[in-house]
């Protein structure tokens, strides 16, 4: 009897409190090369429900992990930031060395991994993986995509930093 009440339990479909969440349908992260560990890196999820969720590694000033349902403000803010990311194609960085071209070599050395993505929720997938767009707009200013995209992810990054304060108070 116990065992078929086990059995009907595990075979049940999960409750709407059970599921496990939806992919996320905004990813942001910053990956320190420089640093080898698997604690490399700073995110932020959001999910469609408005469930914000950010990681900083224990070696930044904001270390921890945050977890909260944005305000419609924050949501509006987020989707801006995510709809100027994802105005940029993938080949952001190739295009901007290209017009370089072979006059001038430009190298970034140890640059930190840079990774914007939007799914889900009825738009199409948008992935842009980028070596940090702010030292490669320093390295080649000519391109105002990389520096545009530099900017977001310099005021995104400050969203980030002013809402983990907010969360400490």
């Amino acid at each position: 009897m116990v065992l078929l009440a086990l059995v009907g339990l595990l075979l049940s479909p999960l409750s709407a409190a059970q599921e496990p969440m939806a992919e996320p349908i905004y990813v942001y992260q910053r990956i320190n090369v420089l640093v080898a560990d698997h604690d490399n890196r700073m995110s932020l999820r959001v999910w469609a429900d408005g469930t914000v969720e950010m990681r900083f590694p224990p070696y930044t000033p904001q270390a921890g992990h945050y977890r909260w349902t944005a305000s419609a403000q924050e949501r509006a803010e987020l989707d801006a930031f995510f709809a100027a990311a994802g105005r940029h194609d993938p080949g952001l960085l190739e295009t901007a060395r290209a017009a370089r071209g072979d006059a001038e070599l430009v190298l970034v050395a140890d640059a930190d991994l840079v990774r914007f993505e939007q799914r889900g929720a009825g738009r199409a997938r948008h992935a842009l993986m980028i070596e940090a767009p702010d030292a490669w707009s320093r390295a080649l200013p000519e391109s105002t995509e990389l520096a545009a995209l530099a900017q977001t992810e310099g005021a995104l990054l400050e969203w980030m930093r002013t809402r983990v304060i907010r969360a400490i108070r």
